[in-house]
């Protein structure tokens, strides 16, 4: 595996391991059961989406 994926790889899991918890929280205070696979998807995109909800 060349080592720019490598590296994209193990940034895309520090940044799930991150934003996962901070996920969970946010669907658990609007009273909802998150599926599990929109949690991967908003969790792997949390600091972008964070932004543009802030534009």
């Amino acid at each position: 595996m060349p080592e720019k994926s490598r590296w994209a790889i193990l940034e895309l899991e520090k940044s799930l391991k991150e934003n996962e918890p901070l996920v969970r929280a946010q669907f658990k205070s609007a009273g909802r059961v998150p599926d599990e696979a929109v949690v991967f998807t908003v969790a792997m995109y949390y600091e972008t989406l964070k932004t543009l909800a802030t534009e």
